[in-house]
């Protein structure tokens, strides 16, 4: 198995190209509509030309066409190479580089790099989370305790809380939101007990967005799910998280869904 120090290196070796081009990007659009840089793309050879040096395990990421052949793979390394692109842009430093490892539909290693902020957040399967900020020492993450759900910290996006899930907050009677970009960074933060639940209802969101920060959230003792209730799986066909996602401490988890599914119920 690879040794997430590698991963971690590498995280780090790009986000320091993703740099380079943070004050003055040429932003493109791609069919869908969503923004790319040069930081993207430079982030992203860098993250794949090491891995495949270093393993021959299927490779997902963003934005490199998917020829499908990942399907054959046990080990998959599922890659954003810079999550929050619309938050570079702004220049809010809430972007990341994040990678994953799922083997057979799971997640068991990933790397979280802010490297605007040089917060960096990483986590192996039974082996717990941690986070090591300005190349300080390594810290143990843990979530919250907090159970009341009114008393939950949801953290939202900066660019946009759909209307959706407005309505799903006010039924939740949440009062206290922190703000934060990438959906990477949004599930560390509860991860550092910064924040205790976030969700997004949306069903377009692609495996690479949570893959990486699933497992980091997880080993700090949190649970993410799909809307349904289900584990979200990893190396699918269509690499899409078909049911949105759920992330939380996990004492809150089971009472979020409950009104995210009832709402949807009750709009059908």
């Amino acid at each position: 198995m690879m040794d997430v120090e590698q991963l971690i290196s590498l995280a780090r070796k790009a986000g320091e190209a993703a740099l380079d081009f943070y004050d003055s990007p040429k932003v493109e659009y791609k069919k869908d509509n969503s923004p790319v840089t040069q930081a993207d793309l430079a982030s992203e050879k860098i993250i794949i030309d090491g891995l495949s040096q270093i393993s021959n395990f299927g490779i997902l990421s963003e934005e490199t066409v998917d020829d499908k052949t990942r399907l054959k793979h046990e080990y998959v390394w599922i890659i954003d190479p810079l999550d929050g692109t619309k938050d570079f842009i702004q220049k809010t430093g809430e972007f990341s580089i994040m990678v994953g490892l799922a083997k057979n539909g799971e997640p068991i290693m990933g790397v979280v790099y802010q490297p605007a902020h040089k917060k960096l957040c990483y986590a192996v399967k039974g082996k717990g989370s941690f986070i090591c900020v300005d190349n300080g020492a390594d810290k143990q993450l843990h979530v919250s305790s907090v159970s009341e759900l009114q008393e939950g910290r949801l953290v939202v996006s900066r660019n946009h809380l759909s209307e959706e899930d407005a309505v799903h907050a006010k039924k939740m009677g949440l009062k206290n939101y922190v703000q934060a970009g990438s959906t990477g960074v949004k599930m560390c933060l509860i991860a550092q007990d910064e924040a205790d639940l976030f969700f997004n209802t949306c069903v377009e969101m692609s495996e690479w967005d949570s893959c990486a920060p699933q497992i980091i959230l997880t080993e700090a003792g949190g649970m993410v799910t799909g809307t349904d209730g289900k584990p979200l799986l990893y190396n699918k066909f269509e690499p899409k998280n078909e049911f949105g996602i759920v992330a939380s401490n996990g004492i809150l988890h089971e009472e979020i869904l409950k009104v995210i599914i009832q709402e949807q119920q009750n709009n059908q």
